[in-house]
């Protein structure tokens, strides 16, 4: 749940959710023209850009960075180039305030990562892919989630149509991985509050960088690709810390662009082994979690503690204290919302509340956890 601190605090002082069209359509083509990145000597955040290939993607991504890198947070961009044989390194040389690096041969996905990130200077990493867009707000979102417990963070992935990629993942106990609410509509209510998750990609993932040295970055049994980001979670739960997914942080994902979607070839073809090595992994921690035949994955999908309280939420004063006080003792909460103004909603959300605004809703979540 979203900590104590951060109540009172960052959480409080987001901007209202951002108004996003039904399809967020991009650029046909994009120009060269030189970019300037505004980044920090000094950052307390490490943006991490594995690339092999794919410049215009690696550019794009650049380009839709800089914005959000006037946030008061300061921050650095690092790209690791894994080899890149299609002009990569002519073209970063055209942007100024990126940190880039090539490997001298091909390393794959994980190691390419596990070197980038021996060179970041920030006390958080945030993992990035290249064939990445980010949404106005998306670092600002992800760097008020913050709290003392946090181990990490992750983005609301959606597809260049505007259909949902990932609202965070689910773990399911032989090992399978699910990608929570794929292909639905991405502002149905489920998938727009906070929430701890089983783990999130790393497409977008805001890590604390103390705790990903202690783990020891990606566990390279998963090289070159594929469940390092779900075995990062379950490490980072291991030593006490929370993973979270944060609605308001949107990165629009090309999925595949690097690796490919035909799991019979190409670095695609690693899922399958590495699901089974990741499965003997956390044989032990997975036996806490359902198979896709036990529940619904809408039950599965938020990391829910004692059990679920659906409070009436009428006009008039919101119970902030007796909802907090329930979170507290460890509760999840299902507003059904009946009123009251928009910022009681955001900030209901915020709070990691789930929040229904009719009756077909609150019948879908009466008849998940019945």
């Amino acid at each position: 749940m979203v900590s104590a601190e951060k109540k009172t605090q960052g959480l409080l002082t987001l901007p209202p959710a951002p108004q996003r069209p039904r399809a967020l359509l991009l650029p046909a083509a994009e120009s060269w023209e030189p970019l300037a990145l505004t980044t920090s000597p000094t950052p307390r955040i490490s943006i991490v850009i594995p690339c092999f290939n794919g410049v215009a993607h690696t550019y794009a991504c650049l380009r839709s960075l800089e914005p959000e890198l006037t946030a008061a947070v300061p921050c650095e961009v690092l790209v690791a180039d894994d080899g890149s044989t299609d002009g990569t390194a002519v073209r970063m040389a055209q942007v100024q305030g990126v940190r880039y690096g090539v490997n001298a041969e091909n390393l794959g996905f994980l190691r390419n990562v596990n070197r980038a990130v021996q060179r970041a200077r920030g006390d958080w990493i945030l993992l990035l892919n290249n064939d990445v867009r980010v949404w106005p707000g998306w670092l600002t979102a992800l760097w008020q989630t913050v709290g003392p417990d946090t181990g990490a963070v992750v983005s609301q992935l959606v597809y260049p149509n505007g259909r949902l990629q990932e609202a965070g993942g689910i773990l399911w106990r032989d090992g399978r991985a699910t990608n929570f609410g794929r292909g639905d509509d991405p502002q149905k209510p489920e998938y727009q509050f906070v929430r701890p998750v089983d783990y999130g990609s790393a497409a977008s993932l805001l890590v604390r960088r103390s705790a990903w040295e202690a783990i020891g970055g990606f566990d390279e049994i998963y090289t070159p690709a594929y469940y390092e980001d779900a075995d990062l979670a379950m490490a980072l739960r291991q030593r006490g810390y929370h993973v979270l997914y944060q609605p308001r942080s949107i990165a629009i994902h090309h999925e595949g662009a690097t690796l490919g979607t035909d799991l019979q070839t190409g670095g695609k073809r690693h899922q399958a082994l590495n699901r089974w090595r990741f499965a003997v992994k956390w044989a032990a921690a997975l036996q806490a979690h359902y198979l896709p035949d036990e529940c619904r994955s809408d039950r599965q999908a938020s990391r829910r503690l004692q059990g679920q309280f659906l409070p009436l939420v009428d006009r008039g004063p919101v119970r902030w204290a007796q909802f907090q006080a329930w979170q507290e003792e460890g509760y999840a909460l299902s507003v059904w919302w009946h009123g009251g103004t928009t910022a009681d909603r955001d900030r209901l959300q915020q709070l990691g509340m789930e929040v229904l605004p009719s009756d077909r809703e609150f019948a879908r979540c009466l008849s998940c956890y019945s």
